[in-house]
């Protein structure tokens, strides 16, 4: 059989493959390996379970330019809108930055700004 031929066997884990000691997911022994001689602390866990949240996305947009979102780190739904403890969207609205779970004020369309003090001083000013 060729070399580049895949094998219905090869799909499954391969029995030289390591499992993830947190998620189950297979990791190659050869990684395995390389991390052990790094001395990595983490070896026996894949990509996935030691990557770290993001706080902040730097994204060179084609029409604003240089703009910083700030990813939701909590629930999302089915269409990656953030949600809130109580399963409602938060923040709802388009956002502009074409990311879906952007929460930056500054990127949701719809969204009203809030007045960090009293909305209507100038009204109480006058009175």
């Amino acid at each position: 059989m060729p070399r580049n031929a895949i094998d219905e066997n090869d799909l499954d884990l391969r029995s030289t493959d390591y499992l993830c000691d947190q998620c189950g997911q297979g990791i190659p022994l050869t990684t395995i390996e390389k991390r052990k001689s790094r001395n990595d602390p983490d070896w026996g866990l894949c990509i996935d379970c030691t990557r770290e949240p993001v706080r902040q996305i730097t994204y060179n947009h084609p029409i604003l330019g240089v703009i910083f979102c700030y990813p939701h780190l909590g629930d999302v739904d089915e269409l990656w809108r953030p949600l809130d403890a109580q399963g409602r969207l938060f923040r709802p609205g388009e956002r502009i930055c074409g990311h879906k779970d952007c929460i930056n004020t500054s990127h949701i369309l719809g969204e009203k700004r809030q007045q960090r003090y009293f909305p209507n001083l100038e009204t109480v000013r006058t009175n």
